[in-house]
């Protein structure tokens, strides 16, 4: 082939690439939290969901506790009521500690959903026992009464 097709081709891609109307732009990749945390809304399957959020937490312990933003508390503390994977966003959120303040009222409120539910099956007997203790991580004088029987 003519060294000179060859060159005209990489003109045309640049060109192409630079009348893109994406070049340039810089787009901003989502964060490890809520990349994952789609994952786990975007799964039908409570055992799959639980699963990938068993490996979120792994991740979080693995040292990307610091890398975690106010909107990523957010997008955490907006699966605390889903019991699959509560018990793994609060130990999430404890992990992060005080940073994770603006969770506090979430944790309150599915802590209260457990006593509410008394009588009822639960999905798991330690769920309020973990909220509690990432309570007392994040903030331990946000910690209801009602802990101290978990």
């Amino acid at each position: 082939m003519p060294k000179n097709l060859n060159a005209g081709r990489l003109i045309i891609v640049v060109i192409v690439a630079l009348a893109s109307p994406a070049f340039g732009q810089s787009f901003e990749k989502p964060s490890y939290i809520q990349w994952n945390l789609a994952g786990i809304r975007a799964e039908g399957d409570p055992d799959i969901r639980r699963a990938k959020a068993e490996y979120l937490v792994e991740g979080i312990y693995e040292g990307r506790a610091n890398d975690i933003s106010d909107d990523d508390v957010n997008a955490l503390a907006s699966l605390l009521p889903d019991r699959d994977v509560q018990i793994y966003m609060a130990s999430i959120l404890g992990k992060i500690g005080p940073r994770a303040r603006r969770a506090v009222p979430a944790l309150v409120t599915a802590i209260a959903g457990w006593h509410s539910q008394v009588g009822t099956p639960r999905t798991g007997i330690w769920s309020p026992s973990i909220m509690c203790d990432a309570l007392g991580q994040i903030d331990f004088s946000q910690r209801p009464a009602d802990c101290a029987e978990w």
